[in-house]
């Protein structure tokens, strides 16, 4: 193994369960040391790291905010610091309003929009300059099925 896999660093937002748990077990199974980023249950999250770690590589649980730029920032602080780069960023953190369109509130609307929009911005802005710097890296933003063929409820 050479010593660049050892040392590649992922983030995945959203990354407690269901596709974002599959992600870190994925980069963990390629040698990356994840960053698991959660926004409520810590449990969840640490389960998600353990099944990492079970892969010989380091992972680490943050919890943060990604609707807010502020959250943004102290998740890729707290990789930084654990790992002291981001070589993947996976913006998967994503939430839906279970009613039906016509029932959602413009407040509702915006926290959507901050959280499966604004936060991959965010964080795409913040993990770039590394990457650029390094010449390397990989960003990749998950979207649901939803955005393509719609729900109803």
């Amino acid at each position: 193994m050479s010593e660049e896999k050892l040392t590649r660093a992922a983030i995945v937002t959203g990354g407690s369960r269901g596709i974002g748990r599959a992600v870190c077990v994925a980069l963990a199974k390629q040698g990356c040391n994840v960053v698991v980023n959660y926004c409520h249950g810590a449990e969840p999250a640490e389960q998600t790291a353990a099944l990492c770690r079970a892969e010989g590589v380091q992972a680490v649980t943050v919890q943060a905010d990604v609707s807010t730029a502020e959250g943004c920032k102290a998740l890729l602080d707290a990789a930084a610091e654990a790992f002291g780069r981001v070589d993947v960023l996976v913006s998967n953190a994503g939430i839906a309003q279970q009613k039906l369109f016509t029932d959602i509130t413009p407040d509702e609307w915006q926290h959507m929009l901050d959280v499966n929009l604004t936060g991959a911005f965010h964080l795409c802005q913040l993990a770039l300059p590394g990457m650029i710097r390094r010449k390397a890296g990989r960003i990749l933003t998950v979207s649901s099925m939803w955005g393509q063929t719609g729900g109803s409820c």
